[in-house]
């Protein structure tokens, strides 16, 4: 079946309240009942789910765990660049650089929670957080960055998902899986090499250029003048380049890529994200310090359950895990390898390594 194909399938799906998302079994709606619907919810339907009063209670928000989770990555930052400083290795730098690459992605994900207004309870508070303390630094906006990640929630898997927009008119072959192993190395390597960096700084552009307001733009312009104000006085322009844009540039938007393939394509075979399916990922130590943090790759349930922040979704994958209804919501992958495997080739099915618990 051909793109267009696909495409026409899946907006009559969601036309038919499906939205790709529906499984077997009595279908419930994608919001809970008797709650008014979040932005982020899907508005399609969704079979089994978990019982409202338990989403509510993992839903409460920890604004002291937000901070302490946001100071964290910023201090394991700083002792990053003093260790490799010290040492002076040109072996350390290498892994230094994919350690901070692997901060700057933490920092995105609670960026994201920002995004779904889990960091406070106050909405303002939250934002001016995300922006200021987490996602401009990385050149990321709030605003923007929701306005699209929404869209993609309410509509995962038809034509109305900015994510396919994006696939199948920007760069039909890009984010077509599986691909072969030699296409899937040239993928990262031209994310490792820094190839794809201009184009993220085109949405650092648009962050500008679709900002809610003149006195966010006026804000945001102070942020970077101090910012670069600071670093110019303190002499830090060498620090800031090898330590902070050198891994933006390689290795985060590797680890972001890999990460967003990860969790929509390659599927049980799927060659796209038509049909709205997503994976929970459950990496190593090495895949969360490395790849992927902050329980970001939870992904099915985080779809199933916005509401919930990402501090919560543990216990919601466990819950949902041990539940022999809502396992096959959940996709599982054992480690960020077998992602790889399965967008390499068209392998053994993720339901079927949930079942075997392989």
């Amino acid at each position: 079946m051909n793109c267009n194909e696909r495409l026409t399938g899946a907006s009559q799906s969601s036309d038919d309240g499906g939205g790709g998302r529906a499984a077997s079994g009595s279908a419930g709606a994608g919001v809970l009942a008797g709650e008014e619907r979040r932005p982020d919810d899907y508005h399609g339907t969704i079979a089994d789910r978990v019982p409202p009063e338990r989403i509510r209670e993992l839903s409460r928000i920890d604004q002291t765990r937000s901070v302490l989770h946001s100071a964290g990555e910023w201090v394991l930052i700083a002792a990053a660049i003093a260790l490799c400083e010290r040492v002076g290795s040109i072996w350390l730098y290498p892994v230094t650089v994919a350690f901070l690459g692997g901060r700057q992605h933490a920092l995105f994900h609670l960026a994201h929670e920002a995004t779904h207004y889990h960091l406070f309870r106050n909405r303002k508070v939250n934002d001016v957080f995300g922006d200021v303390v987490l996602a401009w630094a990385s050149f990321h906006s709030i605003p923007l960055y929701r306005k699209r990640h929404f869209g993609h929630h309410r509509n995962i898997g038809n034509i109305d998902d900015p994510h396919i927009a994006e696939t199948y008119q920007r760069s039909p072959t890009e984010w077509r899986f599986p691909k072969t192993r030699g296409a899937l190395a040239l993928w990262m390597l031209r994310r490792l090499t820094g190839l794809t960096f201009p184009r993220y700084m085109r949405a650092f552009v648009r962050g500008f250029t679709h900002a809610p307001s003149r006195g966010y733009i006026a804000f945001k312009i102070a942020y970077y003048a101090a910012m670069f104000g600071a670093i110019t006085a303190l002499g830090g322009w060498r620090i800031w380049l090898l330590y902070w844009i050198v891994p933006l540039a390689t290795w985060t938007p590797m680890i972001r890529d890999l990460r967003l393939a990860a969790e929509h394509f390659g599927i049980d075979g799927e060659e796209d994200l038509i049909g709205g399916k997503s994976r929970t990922v459950l990496p190593s130590v090495l895949g969360r310090i490395f790849v992927c943090s902050k329980g970001t790759y939870f992904h099915s349930e985080h779809h199933d359950y916005p509401s919930v922040p990402f501090y919560h979704l543990r216990r919601l994958h466990e819950e949902m895990r041990d539940n022999p209804r809502l396992l096959p919501r959940l996709h599982l992958t054992m480690g960020y390898g077998r992602v790889l495997a399965q967008l390499s080739a068209a392998s053994s099915s993720p339901r079927a390594e949930a079942r075997t618990g392989t």
